[in-house]
């Protein structure tokens, strides 16, 4: 199994509609796609930051979910937010292989 993760880093005056737009849409077509639900996170800090750091985890049966997800789901996603957003959130994505250690 692998786990896809976008980080993503949010500027404080982007971040109320920012937060409206992943929760409201991005989070549930997640959790749609995948049958799977999805692991929404904040970065905590033991200092004080200038931005929100947030994850979102979602389980990837196979590289077609990936490349679907990369090619579809974000593909929409920027569509919409780099225009009301442009570099206020910046992201990036790892994609996880899961591993048995026992």
């Amino acid at each position: 199994m692998y786990i896809i993760s976008t980080t993503f880093v949010v500027d404080p005056p982007a971040h109320a509609s920012w937060y409206e737009l992943v929760t409201g849409k991005l989070l549930p077509r997640l959790e749609d796609e995948s049958g799977h639900p999805v692991v929404f996170t904040r970065l905590l800090h033991d200092t004080p930051e200038p931005h929100y750091t947030y994850s979102v985890q979602c389980r990837c049966c196979d590289m077609a979910f990936y490349h679907r997800f990369m090619n579809e789901t974000m593909a929409d996603y920027v569509e919409v937010a780099e225009p009301l957003f442009g570099d206020k959130v910046l992201y990036f994505t790892t994609l996880l292989k899961r591993i048995d250690y026992k």
